[in-house]
């Protein structure tokens, strides 16, 4: 709405002069509309502040000023699914992104965000445009169902998982004789969702490969989303394995990996009991900025294929220094370990 004033000048007026903690009494209180504005007053000055503190070289404070922002953007979007008040955050948002300097990670989750208030407006496409810079992966080859009742095939190799990856494989699965396909995804967010592309779709799992052609030997964050359980390797190697249960959502995990150059096969194993039964997954650099200009995803081929030879010579374990970042989560992680009665971090 053009008649909207501008979140960034003159914003909402401020309810308080500390309008996080303020917007977190009115979240309890159940006042939800006030708590949203004040939620926005906050985001608004904590992304100024973190600019500035970058502006001034203080690296520490400012991450820890993203982190508040990003928790911040949660709760909005948590109380925009209840109130459905949503045209200053989305003008907020917009503003935000277009700034210059905004953190990676923070800026990712701001754009998830908006994405996904879009989307549940009913405009897919809009939602896919907002989401499109994230990077998601939506070409995909997919294998299965296989049995995994009560988990028992999880840790169990199957024949998908045969390095190199054959394309032409074909097995025993749940209903008959299953062959790699390809699909493409068409939820707006990225998702691959299995459980429309499988039947059965509970206490089962299966396999999703994609190809990534990349310009020269790199190193990446792979950053996921999988539920419920799910194993990864790359060109061979296992980097990844999360044996437990959730719902995919964005950014679960950051796996560092390394890339080399031309064709890389990320083969994922997904596996399910009742829940949500899919795969979020997207390269970005150790900062979190995605990693779509200078790399392409697309579904498994003869071509992608490595031959047999070529597992024996694999690139080394990826090597960058610090574990991935992961946003709030690291910066408030890392403090709690500093200061174990920090208790806004433990929060």
């Amino acid at each position: 709405d053009p008649e909207l004033p501008s979140i960034l000048d003159a914003s909402l007026p401020a309810v308080v002069s500390n309008p996080l903690a303020e917007a977190e009494r009115m979240e309890r209180r159940g006042e939800l509309l006030n708590s949203q504005s004040a939620y926005l007053t906050s985001l608004k000055a904590a992304v100024k502040s973190a600019l500035e503190l970058e502006s001034a070289g203080d690296r520490q404070k400012a991450s820890r000023v993203w982190a508040s922002a990003e928790l911040t953007v949660e709760h909005i979007a948590s109380l925009l699914a209840q109130t459905g008040s949503s045209a200053y955050f989305e003008k907020a948002a917009i503003e935000i992104l277009a700034q210059k300097g905004i953190e990676p990670v923070f800026s990712s989750r701001l754009r998830w965000a908006l994405a996904a208030l879009t989307l549940r407006k009913g405009d897919a496409e809009a939602a896919r445009a907002a989401a499109a810079p994230l990077g998601f992966w939506t070409k995909w080859s997919i294998i299965g169902p296989f049995d995994n009742e009560r988990g028992r095939n999880f840790d169990i190799p199957l024949k998908p998982e045969k390095f190199p990856v054959d394309p032409k494989l074909k097995c025993q699965a749940l209903k008959g004789e299953a062959s790699w396909r390809q699909v493409e995804t068409l939820n707006p967010l990225g998702l691959l969702n299995l459980g429309a592309f499988f039947r059965p779709n509970d206490e089962c799992l299966a396999y999703a490969a994609c190809t990534v052609d990349f310009p020269e030997d790199a190193q990446a964050i792979l950053r996921l989303g999988a539920g419920e359980a799910v194993a990864v390797w790359l060109n061979g190697r296992e980097i990844f394995r999360m044996p437990g249960r959730r719902q995919p959502g964005f950014d679960q995990d950051a796996i560092a990996c390394s890339l080399r150059k031309g064709s890389n096969v990320f083969l994922f194993k997904v596996g399910v009991g009742k829940g949500g039964w899919g795969l979020y997954a997207r390269l970005t650099d150790s900062a979190g900025v995605p990693l779509t200009a200078n790399s392409t995803a697309a579904c498994l081929s003869e071509k992608s294929a490595s031959p047999p030879d070529a597992q024996t010579n694999l690139p080394a374990a990826a090597s960058i220094s610090e574990k991935p970042f992961l946003g709030a989560l690291t910066v408030f992680a890392n403090a709690l370990a500093k200061d174990p009665k920090d208790a806004r971090a433990a929060y």
